[in-house]
């Protein structure tokens, strides 16, 4: 009590001092947040330009099953939005391609038949998904090959393709680097999750495609895909790039939303995660 008495009344004597003060700080918070509002504005208009001019080829894993549900929901929300895309996936005799129509096993599946792919596989199912993927990366660089970045995705994941052009419109395509939700078992440096999906460089998918066109059986195919292309990554020398924001939050997401918001982790991941998960709601 007797503290308080005595700096109300050091304020009272120095009242205009005090005033002084505080409209000094007012108007230095006024100027800080002036300053940073012209500038943001600025770079934002900069990066908007330049991520236009970030060319995007986006990899859509699905298969015939879910052709009818998830891949229409990828094409109607974020997959035009890449500047080129392409579901790859073995087709069979169900399908079949009338004026640019999928009919699957006669029914109208209103997607453009020029807008899936088959790069040669030879079984679809899960202990294959490296040989589709090995397979789709030597067409894609036979293809399109003049694209800055490729995203690998599957047909159940959504992805903010504007964020996406934002995080990388300060790296170079042509470094040998790939970005994701990063693990850190099996692999020397990790490996991206291949659920999160993830993002290769020009040079990344060059060099992989290469290799494995020289030499299919030079790197690992034991179908566990994420695992696999990280190890024949290194073998080429791409490196996984540093994927989480200035905050250290992660841009790459393998678990469902709700997992986030509550923090419900498997163990398995926790065990294998680079780093601790945290639940968005403790963020």
């Amino acid at each position: 009590m007797l503290f308080q008495r005595k700096l109300i009344q050091n304020i009272k004597k120095n009242s205009k001092f005090f005033y002084f003060l505080i409209f000094i700080y007012l108007c230095l918070l006024l100027f800080s947040i002036g300053f940073r509002v012209f500038f943001n504005k600025n770079d934002n208009k900069t990066g908007q330009n330049f991520s236009q001019n970030i060319r995007v080829f986006c990899l859509i894993f699905t298969y015939d099953q879910k052709i009818a549900t998830r891949s229409v929901m990828v094409y109607n929300t974020w997959a035009q939005r890449c500047d080129e895309f392409k579901f790859f996936l073995k087709i069979t005799p169900n399908f079949n391609f009338k004026n640019n129509k999928v009919i699957l096993d006669g029914i109208d599946i209103d997607l453009p038949a020029n807008s899936f792919v088959d790069p040669g596989i030879e079984n679809e199912n899960y202990r294959k998904l490296t040989d589709k993927t090995y397979r789709s990366l030597i067409y894609v660089k036979n293809h399109f090959g003049n694209f800055d970045w490729y995203l690998k995705a599957d047909d159940d994941t959504y992805v903010f393709i504007d964020n996406l052009r934002k995080f990388v419109k300060n790296k170079n395509a042509s470094e040998p680097i790939t970005f994701g939700f990063d693990f850190k078992r099996y692999v020397n440096e990790g490996y991206h999750s291949g659920g999160a999906g993830y993002l290769m460089s020009n040079e990344a998918v060059k060099r992989l495609a290469t290799k494995l066109e020289k030499n299919y059986s030079s790197c690992q195919n034991r179908g566990v895909e994420d695992v696999d292309i990280a190890a024949c990554f290194r073998s080429v020398e791409v490196h996984p790039g540093f994927s989480r924001d200035f905050l250290g939050k992660e841009r790459f997401h393998p678990l469902p939303i709700k997992s986030l918001y509550y923090g419900r982790f498997p163990k398995w991941f926790l065990k294998f995660s680079a780093q601790a998960p945290a639940k968005v709601s403790s963020i």
